[in-house]
This record gives C-alpha cells, structure tokens and sequence, in this order.
C-alpha cells in the first residue's frame, strides 16, 4: 500500500464538507458525529474494579487473500493493588501479574511456563499503573467518530448502538472509500468495537481492515476479586 498519496490527503477529509465536489474532486464524509468518552470518564465507568478481555489487529487484503498483518488477544483485570495483564499475539505472548504491597509495587512473572508466578521483581518507587492501555478502548485517543447511520444492537449481551460513517475521495490521481463501525455500550458509554475498512488505489490497489473488538467485559467486584484471588493462588516464589 502505498501511503504518499492516501494519508496527506486523508487529514484534509474531516474539514470538508458532507458532500462537496472542488474542482473536479469529489468529496464525501459522515454527515454526524458523536463525542468519544476520554481516559477518564472511561476508568470512571469501568470502576475500579474490572476485567477486559479484547481482540486487536489489521489485515491487507490483497491479490493473496485475506492475510493477517497483526493480531493480538489481549485481557487486563485491574483493581487499585492488583493489575493482571496476558497478551497472546503471533510474534510474541507474555503475562505478568502487578500487587501493591506496602505501599510498593511488585510485578510476578512465571519464568518455566508451569502457571506459577515464581519470579518477583520490585518496581521503580514512584511507578504509578498507566492507564493508557484503556486508550484501547476508548479509541486510541480518537476525540469523536463521525457517522452516517446509528442503530441500537445487541453486542456481547450487552445493549448498545452501532454507528456507520464512510468517508470518500476522488480526484487526484486517488480514488478510496473509508468505512468506520463502531458500537459503544449504552450502560458505560466505551466503544466495544471498532473496525476501520480502507479500499481503493492509490498508485497501486489496496484493501486493508484494522480492527478492535471486545470478547469480554465484567465489572461485577466479585467475579474481578475472584479472578485476582486466582491469581493470587498461583505465587509460588522459589
């Protein structure tokens, strides 16, 4: 894919019109848009306590089919003295297990693949847990979506409302469409889902999908204390 042409031109599409046509290129974006919740109205809507589990990846579909560029399973469960975190992805897989212990934190990793924690390592004395991986959720620090079509779904037994929004440019020797999907959960307001599809030739064809959709999400105390409890379960320190 070829991104001389494509991404200048991309960053020009949110100032532009609904539909517009400037000398003989033609133009189309999303007529509405709506405000994505930020890092911290999202933590705040989670709660403390929480377990997030999600799939994160992009895809070139080119002449050689659907082939996977990256793709990452990843599950988080987070409390103010416990953060567990496993990410499984096709280069590489690790989890590491955070407790706050007299106002210190430590981080237990199992080093022989058995499922003990029995490495503990004490993290820097001013390490504070950064929220940022939540970003996933809340878009990556997108500040709003824009769409064309909203529809209230059901997603993960959860209720929500899905918005489509396509984006179009033609002229300059460029031709592609962008379609964004997103659905966000009506109780907590996050994004569940979100999937960007990009298609049309920009020197060369392209067909290309980036993508992030959540598998689970509990916010209930007791299922998350009894995930950490788990946890707890497999320290086993030489």
């Amino acid at each position: 894919m070829k991104h001389n042409k494509l991404i200048p031109l991309t960053l020009f599409l949110p100032l532009m019109l609904t539909s517009c046509n400037i000398f003989g290129i033609t133009i189309k974006t999303p007529a509405h848009m709506k405000k994505v919740p930020n890092k911290e109205q999202v933590i705040a809507a989670l709660g403390e306590r929480y377990s997030i589990s999600f799939i994160a990846g992009s895809y070139n579909n080119g002449t050689d089919g659907g082939e996977v560029h990256e793709e990452a399973n990843v599950h988080l469960v987070v409390s103010p003295d416990k953060i567990y975190s496993d990410i499984v992805s096709d280069e590489q897989s690790g989890e590491a297990y955070i407790r706050k212990e007299e106002d210190k934190w430590y981080q237990y990793t199992d080093t022989n693949d058995d499922d003990k924690f029995d490495h503990r390592e004490a993290l820097d004395d001013d390490y504070q847990y950064d929220y940022a991986a939540i970003a996933y959720v809340a878009l990556g620090g997108t500040e709003a979506v824009m769409y064309d079509t909203e529809e209230i779904v059901e997603y993960q037994s959860r209720n929500c409302t899905k918005y489509v929004g396509t984006f179009a440019w033609n002229g300059m020797g460029v031709n592609f469409s962008y379609t964004q999907t997103s659905i966000f959960d009506n109780e907590t307001g996050i994004c569940l889902k979100h999937v960007l599809t990009v298609s049309g030739n920009a020197d060369e064809q392209f067909d290309c999908t980036a993508f992030l959709e959540v598998n689970e999400i509990v916010t209930d105390d007791t299922e998350v204390n009894s995930l950490l409890a788990s946890y707890d379960a497999r320290i086993e320190l030489a």
